[in-house]
């Protein structure tokens, strides 16, 4: 059996790396989009990557969610969407309208590809993904549709 204190002393893995580490991981809490990658806080600190990996995972308990993508939805919007499918029901006759079935799945906007790969959130082992708050789960995008077609009366 070894004793107390023998081996190789921990020179990284100390109690100022664990609370350096939680500080950068955990700032998205407060402030979202602010938290540091694993990568970053490896060049900054001077820790290996494993280390803060080990860090997260053992020491502090938490795990990595991917967020998600959502249509964020203002009055204004709402009003366009409203607007698009009124000029596009002036297109038909009232006879072919009764068999027009609208849905809320086309997204107006060309937004630019986002990796949900790089944009992670971290949490507490024990947190389920729906105890999560929206701010910081959820990655909106923009509807900013522009009607293009006129409704002649």
């Amino acid at each position: 059996m070894r004793k107390q204190g023998s081996g190789r002393p921990r020179s990284t893995h100390t109690d100022e790396a664990l609370a350096e580490v939680a500080d950068l991981v955990l700032s998205q809490e407060n402030k979202p989009q602010t938290h540091s990658s694993t990568r970053q806080i490896s060049c900054e600190n001077g820790i290996s990557r494993t280390t803060v990996m080990h860090i997260i995972y053992d020491d502090l308990q938490l795990q990595c969610l991917k967020k998600r993508r959502a249509q964020e939805l203002t009055s204004a919007n709402k009003v366009t969407r409203l607007t698009h499918s009124k000029h596009l029901l002036c297109r038909y006759s009232k006879s072919d309208v009764d068999f027009i079935w609208l849905t809320d799945e086309k997204v107006f906007t060309i937004a630019a590809p986002s990796n949900a790969q790089n944009d992670r959130v971290y949490v507490p082992k024990s947190s389920r993904k729906k105890d999560v708050t929206a701010e910081r789960f959820v990655q909106l995008v923009q509807d900013s549709g522009v009607c293009r077609t006129s409704c002649k009366d």
